[in-house]
This record gives structure tokens, C-alpha cells and sequence, in this order.
């Protein structure tokens, strides 16, 4: 994907779709969020949701697009700060992410600046509870909740380029670790197999 290339501070994974729901996935900074979904939709991509998680890094925000000229679905990840939760909104080039910032910002204290109509969407505007925010003891590390194949490229200065090499030889060695488990129990199914064929032919 050359039109994903030279975004600062960004990673680019590939992933097994069976197995994800997803074949790409792009990790970016909160400030590049918005440079990079104008290079989706100049390729002609369309935004299905946009989400938000809590996880020990901060607010886990989650872009969905796909297309139907190529279809491949794509995921951006964009960590946002818990002290400053602040994520540039992307209403400006997507109308449909307004409701979907505004679903993430009664449930999170994310706030998506710029979002044209910031009001509560679906919760009590005197609600100051958030009612999706976890208790610290219960947050799970973001990689713990994606699963990637490749990394296909990740600049340099990107802060998680480091835990996502350790992600992947983690991926990589259990994978090698289940080939060899599923090899050792075939073989040890063929040799039970003829052990019982020569006991037959011996009675």
C-alpha cells in the first residue's frame, strides 16, 4: 500500500483477516490521524465506525474502513493520552464520524476536537459518569488485543516500535511452537496407527 507510505511515526501491520476481521492495521499518533484519513478517502475508502477502548496505554481509539473497488479492511489504532485525551476529529472529511466521536465521548472522556456538534448522543447531558472507563486493575496492554502476522513497516521514532518486534516474535514463536505440536501428534497418531496394523497382521 504506497499510499499509506512516509506518515510520520506510523506502523503498519498485516493480518490474517480469517482470524482478525481485519488485513491491515496502521498504528498513528493522535496527530496524524487526520493526514491519514485524507489518504483514505482520496483512495476511496469508506469509514464503518470509529471506536474506543480502555486499555493500560490510555484510550484506544479505533478506525474501521474499508472499500469496494479493493476490499480489504483496515484498521487505524491511535492511542490518546489519559491525562489529555484530546484526538483530532475527522468529521471534516468523514460527516457519518460525528455520531460515532459522540458515542465515543459519552461512554469515554475522549474528547475529538473540532467535532462540530460535541453534544451527548445517546446518554443525559448532566451525566458526568463514563460509564465505559475501566477500573485500573482490570485494563489489558493494547497488544494484548490485537494479533498481527507481519510488520510490514514502522518508522522509526514510533513509541511502540519496540513492543510491537516483541508482539510479533511472541506471535511467531507460538505459531511455531503449535506447527510442531500438531506435527509431533500426527506423527505420534501414524506410528499408533501402524503399531495396531502390525499386531493384526502378526495375529
Amino acid at each position: 500500500m504506497q499510499w499509506l507510505e512516509g506518515l510520520p511515526t506510523a506502523c503498519i501491520a498485516t493480518c490474517d483477516f480469517t482470524v482478525t476481521g481485519e488485513n491491515t492495521s496502521l498504528f498513528i499518533t493522535p496527530a496524524w490521524i487526520k493526514a491519514a484519513v485524507r489518504r483514505f478517502y482520496k483512495q476511496g475508502y469508506f469509514l464503518e465506525d470509529v471506536t474506543c477502548l480502555d486499555v493500560e496505554e490510555g484510550f484506544l481509539v479505533l478506525y474501521h474502513f474499508d472499500s469496494f473497488d479493493s476490499p480489504g479492511r483496515i484498521t487505524v489504532r491511535v492511542i490518546a493520552d489519559r491525562e489529555d485525551p484530546i484526538v483530532p476529529s475527522i468529521a471534516d472529511i468523514y460527516q457519518g464520524a460525528e455520531w460515532h466521536e459522540r458515542e465515543c465521548m459519552d461512554f469515554y472522556p475522549v474528547i475529538f476536537k473540532g467535532n462540530p456538534n460535541p453534544s451527548r448522543l445517546l446518554l443525559p447531558e448532566d451525566m458526568e459518569e463514563k460509564p465505559l472507563v475501566k477500573p485500573e486493575k482490570k485494563r489489558q496492554p493494547m497488544l494484548d488485543l490485537f494479533r498481527f502476522t507481519e510488520l510490514d513497516s514502522c518508522a522509526g521514532d514510533h513509541p511502540m516500535v519496540e513492543q510491537l518486534e516483541e508482539k510479533l516474535a511472541a506471535v511467531k514463536a507460538e505459531a511455531a511452537a503449535a506447527e510442531a505440536a500438531a506435527a509431533a501428534e500426527a506423527e505420534a497418531a501414524a506410528k499408533a496407527e501402524g503399531e495396531a496394523a502390525a499386531e493384526e497382521e502378526a495375529e
